[in-house]
Protein backbone atom coordinates (compact mmCIF):
# COMPACT_ATOMS: atom_id res chain seq x y z
CA UNK A 1 0.00 0.00 0.00
CA UNK A 2 1.47 3.30 -1.11
CA UNK A 3 0.65 6.63 0.51
CA UNK A 4 1.27 9.47 -1.89
CA UNK A 5 1.83 13.15 -1.23
CA UNK A 6 -1.77 13.88 -2.23
CA UNK A 7 -3.13 11.31 0.25
CA UNK A 8 -1.08 12.85 3.03
CA UNK A 9 -2.36 16.30 2.01
CA UNK A 10 -5.98 15.16 2.19
CA UNK A 11 -5.39 13.72 5.66
CA UNK A 12 -3.85 17.01 6.80
CA UNK A 13 -6.86 18.92 5.46
CA UNK A 14 -9.26 16.62 7.33
CA UNK A 15 -7.24 16.99 10.55
CA UNK A 16 -7.12 20.77 10.11
CA UNK A 17 -10.86 20.99 9.53
CA UNK A 18 -11.50 18.94 12.66
CA UNK A 19 -9.21 21.19 14.70
CA UNK A 20 -11.06 24.28 13.50
CA UNK A 21 -14.42 22.69 14.31
CA UNK A 22 -13.35 21.87 17.88
CA UNK A 23 -11.76 25.29 18.44
CA UNK A 24 -15.17 26.94 18.99
CA UNK A 25 -16.53 26.79 22.54
CA UNK A 26 -20.12 27.82 23.31
CA UNK A 27 -21.33 28.39 26.88
CA UNK A 28 -24.95 28.91 27.87
CA UNK A 29 -25.65 32.10 29.79
CA UNK A 30 -28.31 30.55 32.01
CA UNK A 31 -27.53 27.59 34.27
CA UNK A 32 -29.53 25.33 36.56
CA UNK A 33 -33.06 26.59 37.25
CA UNK A 34 -33.02 29.37 34.69
CA UNK A 35 -31.58 26.99 32.09
CA UNK A 36 -34.34 24.48 32.63
CA UNK A 37 -36.94 27.27 32.43
CA UNK A 38 -35.48 28.42 29.11
CA UNK A 39 -35.50 24.83 27.83
CA UNK A 40 -39.22 24.52 28.70
CA UNK A 41 -39.96 27.81 26.92
CA UNK A 42 -38.01 26.63 23.87
CA UNK A 43 -40.16 23.48 23.67
CA UNK A 44 -43.29 25.63 23.57
CA UNK A 45 -41.87 28.25 21.18
CA UNK A 46 -38.79 27.17 19.19
CA UNK A 47 -38.22 30.73 17.92
CA UNK A 48 -36.94 31.91 21.32
CA UNK A 49 -33.29 32.98 21.33
CA UNK A 50 -31.00 32.14 24.23
CA UNK A 51 -27.94 34.33 24.84
CA UNK A 52 -24.64 32.45 24.71
CA UNK A 53 -20.97 33.23 25.18
CA UNK A 54 -18.74 32.02 22.35
CA UNK A 55 -14.96 31.76 22.56
CA UNK A 56 -12.31 30.43 20.20
CA UNK A 57 -9.31 28.38 21.33
CA UNK A 58 -6.55 30.10 19.39
CA UNK A 59 -4.06 27.22 19.47
CA UNK A 60 -6.55 24.84 17.85
CA UNK A 61 -7.64 27.45 15.32
CA UNK A 62 -4.11 28.28 14.17
CA UNK A 63 -2.95 24.65 14.12
CA UNK A 64 -6.01 23.78 12.03
CA UNK A 65 -5.32 26.61 9.60
CA UNK A 66 -1.67 25.59 9.28
CA UNK A 67 -2.66 21.97 8.60
CA UNK A 68 -5.08 23.10 5.89
CA UNK A 69 -2.46 25.33 4.24
CA UNK A 70 0.19 22.59 4.24
CA UNK A 71 -2.34 20.04 3.02
CA UNK A 72 -3.38 22.36 0.20
CA UNK A 73 0.21 22.85 -0.92
CA UNK A 74 0.75 19.09 -0.94
CA UNK A 75 -2.03 18.73 -3.51
CA UNK A 76 0.11 20.33 -6.24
Amino acid sequence: MCVTRQHFGILLIIIGTTCIAFSVRVKRQYDREMGSAVDKLKKENPNIFEPTETTIVRALLWSGLICIVIGSFLQW
